[in-house]
């Protein structure tokens, strides 16, 4: 997958090591904003979560809570590209307790519904 986000259209990139000002964490910020999905909430499907391979998804109320989720740890580097289907975004978070990252799809709630990521009870309790 990493190979695939390498070649896919970046969206936004994060390395707060790397951040020698607060203007970079805003930049981040502005370029995450700006590819926000279209949607009433958003899945977070994510794999390789930490160091045993745990996977699952959060569901997000709002876009601050999606980038809550996707900052693992204090050490981490965010890269977010387009994703393949509409209304979609694929990302990867390299932190300490999986250096290897952690790969991720945000999609709309009812992109997630479609795809079969939610059930239909999850979708009408969140939308």
């Amino acid at each position: 997958m990493k190979q695939v986000i390498e070649e896919k259209q970046k969206v936004a990139v994060y390395d707060p090591c790397e951040a020698h000002d607060d203007w970079y964490a805003d930049d981040f910020r502005e370029e995450f904003n700006r590819a926000e999905l279209k949607g009433s909430f958003y899945v977070v499907d994510a794999r390789n979560v930490d160091w045993r391979g745990a996977s699952g998804i959060a569901i997000c109320n709002d876009w601050d809570r999606v980038l809550e989720v996707i900052c693992i740890g204090k050490d981490y580097r965010i890269e977010l590209s387009k994703g393949e289907g509409k209304n979609t975004l694929d990302g990867v978070t390299y932190h300490h307790d999986c250096p290897t990252g952690t790969y991720y799809t945000i999609m709309s709630g009812y992109k997630a519904l479609s795809d079969g990521v939610i059930c239909r009870e999850t979708y009408k309790e969140y939308n």
